[in-house]
C-alpha cells in the first residue's frame, strides 16, 4: 500500500512539473470558445441608393463601392463580359455623379490659390482669341476668366507646354462681373494657351481677361474624376481590364483627396 501512495505522489508531482512547463495543458483548462470572424458591411449598391440615402455616404463609402467594381470587372471566366460591363457602368456612372458632388461640396477657398494674368494674342480666327503664359505656368491646376461685357462663349482650350490639350465645352452667355468663372483641370500641367471660341467676332473683342491658377492644396478630387471618366471610356469600348486599371488610379487619387480635405 505504502508502495501505490508513493507512487501516485511521484506520478502527481512529475505531472505537475510538466504542467508548470507548458508541457502539458491542465487537465480542467477549458477549451477556449473559437472566435467569430468580424462583420464586414458590404459596399452599398450606389445604383439602388436613393438621393437621400447617396448624400449620407461617406468618401469612405465611395473608395469602397468603387473598389467593388474592379472586383466586379476582374471576376473573369465566372462572370460573361456583358454582364460585368453592363453592373460596372450602371454603378460607375452612379459614383461619378457622387463624388463629383463630393468634390464640390469639399472645394478650396480662395486663400489656397494664385492666379496670373494671360497675355492676348491675335488670331486670324474672328471668333476667336488666343491667351499666354510665357514660360508656362508650371503646376497649373485650373484657368478663370471674366468679362467686361455680355458675351457668349463656345468652348475653351487650354494647352499645356507639351501641346497636350483639355477642351471645355461652354455655350453659355455671360454678363460683365468681377466674379470670376473658374475651370478645373484634371491634373496638374504647365499651363502655355488658353484658346477661347466666341460665338460671333464681337464677342471677341477684347471682351474677356483670362487667368492661370496655382493651389497649394492639390486638386486630388479633380484627378480621380478623371480617371473615373477614362474608365467610363473603356467600358464603352468593352475594355474591361483597362477599366479597372484606371479606376484603381481613382481610387489612390479618391484616398489622397480625403485626406487632403482631413475628412471621413
Amino acid at each position: 500500500m505504502f508502495n501505490i501512495r508513493l507512487k501516485y505522489a511521484c506520478g502527481t508531482a512529475i505531472l505537475f512539473a510538466f504542467v508548470r512547463a507548458g508541457l502539458i495543458a491542465p487537465v480542467s483548462a477549458a477549451t477556449p470558445a473559437p472566435t467569430s470572424a468580424p462583420v464586414v458591411t458590404p459596399a452599398p449598391l450606389l445604383s439602388s441608393l436613393s438621393a437621400q440615402q447617396q448624400k449620407s455616404l461617406t468618401l469612405l463609402d465611395l473608395i469602397a463601392a468603387t473598389r467593388r467594381i474592379v472586383d466586379q470587372l476582374e471576376a473573369g471566366e465566372n462572370v460573361p463580359l456583358n454582364v460585368r460591363l453592363a453592373d460596372a457602368t450602371r454603378e460607375l456612372d452612379a459614383a461619378m455623379k457622387i463624388f463629383r458632388s463630393m468634390d464640390e461640396a469639399l472645394a478650396s477657398n480662395a486663400s489656397h490659390w494664385t492666379w496670373t494674368p494671360m497675355q492676348r494674342i491675335a488670331l486670324e480666327e474672328a471668333n476667336e482669341e488666343k491667351f499666354q503664359i510665357d514660360p508656362p505656368l508650371a503646376n497649373g491646376a485650373a484657368i478663370a476668366f471674366s468679362c467686361n461685357r455680355k458675351v457668349r462663349i463656345e468652348s475653351i482650350k487650354v494647352l499645356d507646354a507639351s501641346g497636350i490639350s483639355t477642351v471645355f465645352p461652354i455655350n453659355a452667355t455671360f454678363g460683365r462681373d468681377a466674379k470670376r468663372e473658374i475651370k478645373y483641370l484634371y491634373y496638374p500641367t504647365a499651363i502655355s494657351n488658353v484658346i477661347i471660341s466666341y460665338r460671333a467676332a464681337s464677342d471677341a473683342g477684347g471682351n474677356v481677361s483670362v487667368f492661370g491658377g496655382v493651389t497649394d492644396l492639390p486638386e486630388y478630387g479633380k484627378e480621380a474624376l478623371y480617371w473615373f471618366v477614362m474608365a467610363r471610356n473603356q467600358l464603352a469600348a468593352n475594355d474591361a481590364a483597362k477599366a479597372a486599371e484606371y479606376l484603381k488610379l481613382s481610387i489612390k487619387n479618391a484616398y489622397l483627396f480625403r485626406l487632403s480635405r482631413g475628412v471621413k
